[in-house]
């Protein structure tokens, strides 16, 4: 990965930083795709692009997540 001195990523990094995340805590909650999409009322279609890293979430799609993960946003960006 490219070393960034200001600490900024580009969206495609970022989408792959978030799909890493995502996909470690839904693991380490046990939470499939499907759950997830039902708990947060966002579509499983969605919820894959995240976790493919195909797509970037809203903020209210992201404050649902962190919610249902029972997480903060901050957790799914770092």
């Amino acid at each position: 990965r490219p070393v960034h001195h200001d600490n900024s990523f580009n969206e495609e990094e970022w989408r792959v930083i978030f799909a890493d995340r995502l996909t470690e805590r839904m693991v380490t909650k046990g939470i499939s795709q499907q759950a997830l999409a039902d708990y947060t009322g966002l579509g499983k279609g969605s919820i894959n692009n995240y976790v493919n890293g195909k797509a970037t979430p809203s903020g209210y799609a992201l404050t649902k997540i962190a919610r249902a993960l029972d997480c903060t946003v901050m957790d799914l960006m770092n």
